[in-house]
C-alpha cells in the first residue's frame, strides 16, 4: 500500500473511532422537520449518527427521569427540560428553539369546514382527536383554546385522545375521528398536506407553545448530540423549522 493511501485509511479509521451516536428524545410535532434536520446534520457532520425517539414530551420527561438513555431532549414545552435542569439531569442552558401553532384538521374528503371552530359542537361531529392533555403540550393547548372560546363543555365528551400529536393526526387520517386539533408542523408535511384541510386557531386563544431543548447529562461529552444541537441552531436549521410552520425563537 502506498503511504498516501495508508494515511487516508488511517485518517478514516481514526474518524470512525472518535465518532459518536446520539439518542434524542423529541416531541412528536418535530417528526417531519427533524427528518430533514437529520439529513442536514449528516451533511455537516458525516461521521456522527443521530437516532430519534418521537413521542409526547411529558412521557419523555418521565422516561428521562427514570434513567432512559437519551443524550438530548427537544420538548414541546420548555418547562420540561427546565425541570430536568433543576434536577441536575441536563447540562448547559435550557434554550427555546421554536414557537408552535395548533389548528383544526379534517380530511379533504369529509367536506367538513375548518375555518369555524363552532362546527365542533354540531351533531355532525362525533369524534374530535387531540393529543392527551395529561402529558402532551399540544393537547393542553387544544383544551385551553376550546375553554377560551367557550366550546370545551360542549365538546369534551367527543374527545379521542392520542398518546401524542402524531397519533391524534392518524385518527383523523384513518377516519377514527371526524376532526383533529393538530400541530401546524404536522399539517405542513407534504404527505399529510395532500390529504387534509387545515386552519390555524387564533394563537391568542391559548398560551404560547414555547418549545425548548436541553443537552442531557448523559450527552455532555457526546459529539453527535452537540453536532445535532449546532445543526438546529444554524441558519439552515432555522430554515427547516420555518418550512414546517414554526416561529423560530
Amino acid at each position: 500500500m502506498k503511504l498516501s493511501h495508508f494515511l487516508i485509511a488511517l485518517t478514516a479509521t481514526a474518524s470512525l473511532a472518535f465518532a459518536d451516536t446520539a439518542n434524542i428524545a423529541a416531541a412528536s410535532d418535530l417528526s417531519y422537520a427533524f427528518k430533514e434536520m437529520q439529513t442536514l446534520c449528516a451533511k455537516k457532520y458525516p461521521t456522527e449518527t443521530i437516532n430519534f425517539q418521537f413521542g409526547s414530551s411529558g412521557k419523555a420527561l418521565t422516561q428521562i427521569e427514570s434513567g432512559a438513555p437519551y443524550d438530548a431532549f427537544f420538548a414541546a414545552d420548555m418547562n420540561y427540560p427546565k425541570q430536568l435542569k433543576e434536577k441536575g439531569l441536563a447540562v448547559g442552558d435550557v434554550k427555546p428553539y421554536a414557537l408552535g401553532r395548533v389548528g383544526l384538521m379534517t380530511l379533504k374528503s369529509s367536506n367538513i369546514p375548518v375555518n369555524n371552530l363552532s362546527i365542533l359542537a354540531s351533531d355532525k361531529i362525533k369524534k374530535i382527536a387531540i393529543a392527551n392533555p395529561e402529558h402532551a403540550p399540544y393537547g393542553q393547548a387544544a383544551v385551553a383554546a376550546l375553554k377560551s372560546l367557550g366550546l370545551y363543555d360542549k365538546v369534551k365528551d367527543k374527545f379521542v385522545f392520542g398518546e401524542n400529536i402524531q397519533q391524534a393526526t392518524q385518527y383523523v387520517q384513518t377516519g377514527a375521528a371526524d376532526v383533529g386539533i393538530i400541530a401546524l408542523s404536522i399539517a405542513k408535511a407534504p404527505v399529510i398536506a395532500e390529504q387534509v384541510n387545515f386552519a390555524l386557531i387564533d394563537g391568542k386563544a391559548h398560551p404560547d407553545i414555547i418549545q425548548g431543548y436541553a443537552l442531557l447529562k448523559r450527552g455532555e461529552n457526546n459529539k453527535a448530540a452537540k453536532a445535532f444541537l449546532l445543526t438546529v441552531e444554524s441558519p439552515e436549521g432555522d430554515a427547516i423549522m420555518k418550512k414546517y410552520g414554526f416561529a423560530v425563537k
